[in-house]
């Protein structure tokens, strides 16, 4: 599958976890164009593909607090290898 299938398929992902006729999220992170496709109370997750067709997992939110209380996040990125290997998209 190429890169741009793979685009495809995560961005009709996102637009499904967004709704029919709402905005689809996304952002650039460190050269990948990422899609908003999950969310929980404390965590957003994402999925992406690079220039090179790369196709990414991410996810960031609340990981701990310091020791002054204040929330202290943190931000998971993984590789994978297709699109049959994205599996669960959530805390990894």
């Amino acid at each position: 599958m190429s890169n741009v299938d793979a685009l495809k398929v995560i961005q009709a992902y996102a637009q499904d976890y967004a709704g029919e006729g709402r905005e689809v999220i996304s952002f650039v992170e460190a050269g990948v164009t990422y899609f908003q496709v999950g969310h929980n109370a404390s965590h957003y997750f994402g999925l992406g593909v690079d220039s090179e067709g790369t196709i990414w997992k991410w996810s960031s939110g609340e990981d701990s607090y310091d020791k002054d209380g204040s929330i202290v996040y943190k931000t998971d990125v993984y590789k994978v290898a297709s699109l049959a290997d994205i599996g669960y998209v959530g805390h990894y």
